[in-house]
């Protein structure tokens, strides 16, 4: 009985650690993303301002 019960507590274990690692890794994409979404418009609005600094001088 008690191996059992060892056992059955180790799956669980594992299946947390899993779901926890996977939500994490869903996490840091959805970061990533949101990060490029608002980090990239922002870049080439930079670049295109540099741009126009550059055609003034």
């Amino acid at each position: 009985m008690i191996p059992n019960a060892v056992c059955f507590s180790n799956l669980i274990w594992v299946g947390t650690a899993a779901i926890f690692r996977n939500s994490v890794g869903f996490y840091e994409t959805y970061i990533i993303k949101i990060f490029l979404k608002v980090r990239v418009p922002i870049f080439l609005s930079q670049l295109h301002s540099s741009k126009k600094v550059f055609k003034t001088i």
